[in-house]
């Protein structure tokens, strides 16, 4: 267990990231980075700001929503860009972009 307060090493992130695979957690962090890009871009952080709490839960239910009827009616690759989509607004939830 990684304690709260301790700094963890770039490495170990990625291995965390990867499961257990340095390269796997390297390319599932850029996929993210490059999804936030994508989505900072499409959406700018000047119409998250002052929305509040709701908004922002409200971007990621309809992600998810989307990401569910991919689940269920799409390929691989669909699923794997919705679920993207639900990592993105949930990082800038995170970095509270909608206060």
């Amino acid at each position: 267990m990684i304690a709260e307060t301790e700094h963890i090493p770039w490495k170990t992130i990625r291995l965390i990231f990867g499961n257990g695979d340095l390269t796997q957690g390297r390319k599932c962090l850029e996929a993210i980075a490059r999804r936030l890009v994508h989505a900072r871009t499409k959406h700018p952080a000047s119409e998250w700001a002052g929305r509040g709490d709701e908004y922002g839960l409200e971007v990621i239910e309809g992600e998810v929503r989307e990401l569910r009827i991919a689940v269920k009616l799409e390929g691989p690759q669909r699923v794997e860009d919705e679920t993207l989509d639900v990592i993105a607004p949930a990082v800038r939830k995170y970095n509270r972009e909608d206060a």
